[in-house]
């Protein structure tokens, strides 16, 4: 198994900031894992897992699934973590499908997200209609 990378989130928007994250390995349930590297505490890091799960015996399905968690520390009592603002996703991805057919539905799923509809409706709390 190849080695887990470093990588970067984008902070705002393609063409600005990224946050270095940096790999923290795999648990015992096969989860990746990546902490953000410039954090004070680790209460206060964001975090990145993806987990892929192959088709079990006689399945049909694989599932990539991860999450992005954004902890909110308190300013007057670090590293008391006071909640947390996370995104969860996940891929079901049938056997039979090709990897051009997944690889279209990976940049289906990233342009629905970066749709103004989807982006007021996380940031300002808007209908998304």
């Amino acid at each position: 198994m190849p080695a887990i990378a470093a990588l970067n989130l984008y902070e705002t928007t393609i063409s600005t900031g990224t946050v270095a994250m940096n790999p923290q390995g795999l648990d015992s349930q096969n989860i990746a894992k990546w902490l953000e590297s410039a954090a004070a505490s680790y209460a206060g890091a964001r975090v990145l897992t993806i987990q892929t799960k192959l088709p079990k015996s006689g399945g049909s399905v694989a599932r990539v699934t991860g999450k992005v968690a954004y902890p909110l520390v308190d300013a007057l009592t670090p590293p008391t973590k006071l909640a947390e603002g996370y995104c969860q996703f996940e891929f079901v991805l049938p056997t039979i499908m090709t990897a051009t057919q997944r690889a279209k539905l990976y940049f289906n799923a990233l342009s629905a997200m970066n749709l103004a509809n989807v982006a007021n409706a996380v940031a300002y709390l808007e209908s998304s209609y």
